[in-house]
C-alpha cells in the first residue's frame, strides 16, 4: 500500500486546479450541447408544447451527467489514468498500490463525488487533511491521486514536484470569483433588508 506523504500524493490545491480545469472543459462542451437543445426548447414552447419543452430540459440535464461521468471514468481508467486537468497538473488516479483502476471503480469514484459535494463539499476538503490526501470518494472507492511519476514496483519519488504556475492562477481566480460572489450576495441581501 502506498504510504502517506506529500512527495507522492497530489495535494488539495493541485487537485482543485485540476478539477476546475476539467470543469471548464466539460462546461464548454455542455454549453454547446445546451445551445443546440435550446433551439428545440424554444421551438417546443413556440408550438405550445410545454411537455416537449420540459423533456428538452431533462434531456440536457441527462446529457450533462452522462458527459461528465464518461469524461472522468473513461480517462481515469485509461492508460494515462488521468483527466486532461489532472494531466496538466502532473497527477493520476491509482488504487492503493499505484495500479491502474478499472472503469467500474472510476465510475464509483465519479458518483462518489456526489456524496463529497452534498455534505457542503467537506468530502472534497478531506484531500487537504488526510495523510494520503484522499477525498471522501477516494476513501469509498479505494483510490488515491498521486504524481504521475509514481509507478508500481518502482522506487517512490523523494521530492515533491512544484505546483505549475497556471495551477496557482486557476486557484487564485477561483478564490477571487468566490469572494466577489460572496460580496455581491451580501450587498444584495443588505439591499433587500433596506427595502
Amino acid at each position: 500500500m502506498l504510504p502517506a506523504g506529500l512527495t507522492i500524493h497530489g495535494g488539495f490545491w493541485r487537485r482543485t486546479a485540476a478539477y476546475l480545469m476539467d470543469g471548464f472543459i466539460i462546461g464548454i462542451v455542455n454549453w454547446v450541447i445546451t445551445m443546440v437543445l435550446m433551439v428545440a426548447f424554444v421551438g417546443s414552447l413556440a408550438a405550445g408544447s410545454v411537455n416537449a419543452a420540459f423533456g428538452t430540459i431533462l434531456l440536457q440535464a441527462l446529457i450533462g451527467i452522462v458527459l461528465s461521468w464518461l469524461y472522468f471514468a473513461l480517462q481515469e481508467s485509461s492508460a494515462v489514468q488521468a483527466t486532461l486537468g489532472k494531466r496538466a497538473m502532473g497527477l493520476k488516479v491509482t488504487d492503493d498500490y499505484a495500479r491502474r483502476i478499472g472503469f467500474g471503480r472510476a465510475t464509483g469514484r465519479f458518483f462518489g463525488k456526489i456524496l463529497s459535494s452534498v455534505i457542503l463539499n467537506v468530502g472534497f476538503m478531506l484531500a487537504g487533511w488526510t495523510g494520503r490526501r484522499q477525498a471522501l470518494h477516494d476513501m469509498i472507492c479505494g483510490t488515491v491521486v498521486v504524481f504521475r511519476e509514481v509507478e508500481p514496483g518502482r522506487p517512490l519519488p523523494t521530492t515533491r514536484p512544484p505546483m505549475p504556475w497556471y495551477g496557482w492562477v486557476v486557484n487564485i481566480l477561483m478564490i477571487g470569483l468566490f469572494t466577489l460572489a460572496l460580496l455581491a450576495s451580501a450587498a444584495s441581501f443588505n439591499a433587500l433588508l433596506n427595502l
